[in-house]
């Protein structure tokens, strides 16, 4: 089992390959993606034209504003970070980036935790001038992948080539730059320093929900229905994934 065995359980559920790329890669219906953008989302839609055949070959009489046959399309097409168009009868339209990577939680503060340290980086890493050659889109891809099979145990390529044990990075650097921009950004000095403190817990004493799961089991044996019923126990009490206790 991987670290996030959702990952690689979604991709074979949904294998359906399109064709080959230049570079021989298949063009998986469940993809990471196959390049960095250039200059606009317009460029996945265009893709999703030019490389995959309609999974759901329905005509629809609606009103070419709101957009059905291309909603229609990208929804057969499961990009860990997907564009989504919505645009509704006599709405206006609006896009927005599908976030599909985030972790469950496994607690309500967890998955907060998750969102401010997933808002605060992308808003750092924002700033960052040359990104797309200081971090390759084909090691973006690997990291994405070590991350999920090996969760805060990967060695991942950081940027311009540095190789990072993933916990050690997110302790000692990820986590300040996260709290950092979201100040910046206007989120209080006291919730910001809360939710990131708890990542940075998560990253110090290395639990996280998979790897909690693992200890369980290893103190108690492969008995599914109490590792079910404890889990929810400790979601009830309401304590961060890093305090749990086996």
């Amino acid at each position: 089992m991987w670290e996030e065995t959702r990952i690689p359980a979604f991709e074979s559920a949904v294998n359906l390959p399109g064709p080959r790329g230049v570079d021989g890669r298949q063009a998986s219906r469940v993809t990471f993606g196959e390049r960095y953008l250039k200059s606009s989302l317009m460029e996945l839609f265009i893709e999703n034209l030019d490389t995959y055949l309609p999974f759901l070959p329905m005509v629809s009489d609606s009103e070419r504003e709101e957009l059905v046959h291309l909603k229609l399309q990208n929804g057969t097409i499961w990009r860990w970070n997907r564009p989504i168009i919505h645009a509704g009868a006599g709405q206006t339209p609006h896009l927005r980036i599908e976030n599909r990577v985030m972790a469950a939680g496994p607690t309500v503060i967890d998955v907060i935790a998750n969102t401010a340290f997933a808002i605060g980086l992308t808003l750092h890493l924002a700033k960052q001038d040359g990104l797309e050659e200081r971090l390759p889109f084909e090691l973006a891809r690997r990291n994405f992948y070590a991350c999920a099979k090996r969760g805060l145990g990967a060695s991942i390529v950081w940027m311009d080539g540095d190789v990072r044990d993933a916990q050690e990075l997110i302790r000692n650097q990820l986590a300040e730059a996260a709290e950092l921009a979201l100040i910046e950004a206007g989120v209080s000095a006291l919730d910001a320093s809360h939710y990131i403190g708890i990542v940075r817990a998560r990253a110090r004493n290395g639990q996280t929900g998979a790897a909690w799961q693992r200890a369980h089991a290893n103190c108690h044996g492969n008995d599914h229905q109490t590792l079910v019923q404890a889990y929810l126990d400790r979601q009830d009490e309401g304590q961060p994934v890093h305090r749990w206790t086996h």
